[in-house]
């Protein structure tokens, strides 16, 4: 493509009637999006700061127009993606960075990694006439390890559901 892009002239001699002319035009090949670049693939951020920004850009003749897209929604319409308040973790996900000109549309994407601490719920079940608490666990990253107590007693016959929940059987 670049090889294309010049400036071409072309001339004629002149004849009986008059001198000769030339016309100029710049010549420039176009073409959609591609190329396409992210600054960061993943971004690691906590809960409750401000994570960097993150550049998209890609080379396209005409110039492409950016949009972010979180869960098909459009976040932001141009190529810098950037928070200007404190995240949450329900701001956590893959974004899309749609790059498109008249030419054709590419994609890249960039996943925003919210890390949280630890939230604990415990929920009452009945399983054959039988009390059942389950103690569920939401962390960010989840490498956290669930334990019960009794007073001031560990109670070790517990059941292990997955690595964020266990449960008891209380009678």
């Amino acid at each position: 493509r670049n090889t294309h892009n010049a400036n071409y002239s072309c001339k004629s001699t002149g004849n009986s009637v008059g001198e000769g002319v030339s016309s100029h035009t710049h010549f420039r090949v176009e073409y959609a999006p591609d190329n396409l670049f992210i600054s960061k693939e993943v971004v690691n951020v906590v809960e409750q700061t401000t994570p960097e920004r993150i550049v998209c850009g890609a080379q396209a003749y005409p110039e492409a127009s950016y949009m972010w897209k979180l869960r098909d929604q459009v976040i932001q319409t141009h190529n810098v993606l950037y928070f200007s308040n404190p995240v949450t973790r329900d701001q956590g996900g893959t974004y899309i960075c749609e790059a498109h000109n008249r030419h054709g549309t590419a994609l890249a994407t960039t996943t925003l990694n919210v890390m949280y601490k630890p939230d604990c719920q415990i929920m009452q079940e009945k399983y054959d006439d039988e009390v059942v608490l389950v103690c569920s666990v939401d962390a960010n990253p989840a490498t956290v390890s669930v334990s019960w107590r009794h007073g001031n007693e560990t109670i070790d016959e517990l059941e292990e559901l997955n690595a964020l929940q266990c449960s008891i059987r209380i009678g």
